[in-house]
């Protein structure tokens, strides 16, 4: 039996400090977070701190780069906006990884 390992951003990154922002940001398609199950702890947390600018983070949200950010109205896109301070130089970022094993009666399933 083999496992694999997958990652998946946290609601425990702050990005930048905004609480306002990541409370926002995090209000729509966290609501079940990793694992098979909603107890299912990540085996792992990597922190991330990633430089990002202004204008990087700002397309990110107006371009509706992750999936919570495409079922935002169009206000909540220009609200987060709104919030991202002028002289960002830096993220915080946080990957939870989860361990994925498969189930052993799926063995001879081809998964693409």
């Amino acid at each position: 039996m083999w496992s694999s390992f997958r990652p998946g951003f946290s609601q425990t990154s702050s990005l930048f400090g905004n609480e306002e922002f990541n409370r926002i940001y995090y209000s729509v398609g966290f609501e079940k977070d990793g694992g098979a199950t909603a107890s299912s702890k990540p085996t792992t947390v990597l922190k991330i701190a990633r430089p990002a600018s202004y204008a990087d983070l700002r397309n990110h949200v107006e371009q509706r780069c992750h999936s919570n950010l495409k079922q935002m109205s169009d206000e909540t896109i220009t609200q987060l906006i709104s919030l991202i301070p002028r002289d960002l130089s830096e993220l915080d970022i946080r990957l939870d990884v989860f361990e994925f094993i498969p189930n052993p009666s799926r063995d001879a399933l081809v998964q693409c």
